[in-house]
C-alpha cells in the first residue's frame, strides 16, 4: 500500500514537472522569428548572454535577415521589435500604450520609483503641462538665462588658466539649475541641500533599474528592498518629497496672508506653482519634481556635453555661432523670436544630438 503511495505520488509528481516545464518553454513564443533562441538553451542563459553582449547586432542582422518583425528574448521578458517601415503603424496604434511599457520597464510599482509613475501615467499630467505651458512659454527664457550665468560661474569659474573640470558632474549642475529655475522655483532653483537631492536621485535612479534588472522577475520585488541603488532611491524620494511639502506650504500661506491683508497674491512661474493650479492633480510635489529631473537632467546633459565637444574640435564654428547669437538678441532680445533665428546654432546643435554614441 505504501509503495503504491509513492508510486502515484511519483507518478504525479512526475507529470506535474513535465506540465511546469513545458509551460515554461512554450510561454510567451511570439508568432515572429527569435534571433537568440537556441537549441538546449533550457533555461536561457545562452540567450541573456547573447542580448547582453550583442542585442544591437542580434537585432540589425534579425531586421535584415527575416524582412520583417521579430522577437528577443530579454532578462526582463521577450521583446518584438518591429522594422522602421511599421513607424508610421505604431503611432497611429491606439493598442499601443508606450506609457505603460516604461513603467513596467523602469519598475514604476516600486517604492522609491513613484516618480516614473508619476512621468509615464496615464492621466499625462506632466506631459500636458510640458507642452502647454513650457515649450511655448516665452516668459521662462529670461528666467533661465539668469541662473545660466551664475551656474557657470558656479561650476567652471572666470579663471582663464588651465585647471581640471569634473566633466560629467559639472555639466549635469549647470543643466540641473537651469531646469530648476522654472521646476521648482526661485525658493529651491540655487539651493546645495536640493540640487543634491535631485541629482543624486537621477543617478541613484539609472543605477537601480540596472541592478534590478539583473534580478529574475519573481525576485525584484524582495531584493529591491536591500539593493543600495534602489534603497537609495526611497530614501532621496522621501527627502523631495518632505522638501517640496514645505515649498508649497509656504506659498499657501503666502497666498493666504496676502489675501488676508487685500494685497495681490504672489505670482510664480514655475511648475509647481502650474500644478497647484490643478485640480485634478494626484501626484506629489516630490515625486513630479524628481519626475521632471528624470526627464530633463540625464538626456539634456548627454545633448550639452556632446555639442560643447563637437564645437571644441571645430572651433571654426565660434565666430559665426557668436555673431548669429549677438545679431539675433540684438534685434528680438531673448526670446523665441530671437531662438528662431539663430538657424545655424539650430543645425550645430541638432547634429551633434545625431552624433551621440548609441550605446548596445
Amino acid at each position: 500500500m505504501l509503495l503504491e503511495f509513492f508510486s502515484n505520488g511519483f507518478v504525479w509528481t512526475f507529470v506535474v514537472i513535465i506540465a511546469a516545464l513545458y509551460h515554461f518553454l512554450k510561454k510567451d513564443r511570439p508568432i515572429f522569428p527569435i534571433v537568440n533562441n537556441y537549441p538546449g538553451d533550457y533555461f536561457r542563459q545562452k540567450a541573456y548572454s547573447a542580448y547582453d553582449k550583442n542585442a544591437k547586432k542580434l537585432i540589425v542582422e534579425g531586421l535584415v535577415e527575416n524582412r520583417g518583425p521579430i522577437a528577443i528574448l530579454a532578462p526582463g521578458g521577450m521583446k518584438i521589435v518591429l522594422p522602421s517601415a511599421l513607424s508610421d503603424w505604431v503611432k497611429t496604434n491606439r493598442d499601443l500604450d508606450h506609457q505603460e511599457l516604461v513603467r513596467e520597464q523602469f519598475f514604476a510599482h516600486f517604492p522609491g520609483f513613484e516618480a516614473q509613475y508619476t512621468l509615464h501615467c496615464s492621466d499625462r499630467i506632466l506631459i500636458n503641462l510640458l507642452r502647454t505651458k513650457l515649450s511655448q512659454n516665452e516668459e521662462i527664457m529670461p528666467i533661465i538665462n539668469q541662473h545660466i550665468g551664475p551656474a557657470l560661474q558656479y561650476y567652471w569659474s572666470d579663471s582663464k588658466a588651465w585647471h581640471f573640470l569634473d566633466w560629467e558632474n559639472d555639466t549635469t549642475g549647470i543643466i540641473s539649475r537651469a531646469a530648476a529655475s522654472i521646476f521648482v522655483g526661485p525658493e529651491k532653483a540655487t539651493d546645495p541641500e536640493w540640487q543634491n537631492i535631485v541629482q543624486s536621485y537621477v543617478r541613484e535612479f539609472f543605477a537601480a533599474a540596472g541592478e534590478l534588472s539583473g534580478w529574475k522577475v519573481p525576485l525584484r520585488p524582495i531584493v529591491q528592498w536591500v539593493l543600495p541603488h534602489a534603497s537609495a532611491c526611497r530614501d532621496l524620494r522621501r527627502q523631495a518629497c518632505n522638501v517640496m511639502e514645505n515649498v508649497v506650504q509656504r506659498r499657501i500661506q503666502e497666498a493666504k496672508a496676502a489675501e488676508a491683508q487685500g494685497a495681490a497674491v504672489p505670482q510664480y512661474n514655475d511648475v509647481v506653482d502650474w500644478t497647484m493650479q490643478i485640480s485634478e492633480n494626484n501626484h506629489s510635489a516630490g515625486d513630479i519634481q524628481l519626475a521632471l529631473a528624470m526627464a530633463a537632467l540625464f538626456t539634456t546633459s548627454e545633448i550639452f556635453r556632446q555639442i560643447l565637444i563637437d564645437i571644441a574640435r571645430h572651433s571654426e564654428l565660434l565666430e559665426p555661432l557668436r555673431q548669429e547669437i549677438k545679431k539675433a538678441l540684438a534685434d528680438h532680445d531673448l526670446g523665441l523670436a530671437a531662438l528662431a533665428k539663430m538657424e545655424l546654432l539650430d543645425s550645430v546643435m541638432k547634429e551633434s544630438q545625431r552624433q551621440i554614441p548609441i550605446s548596445g
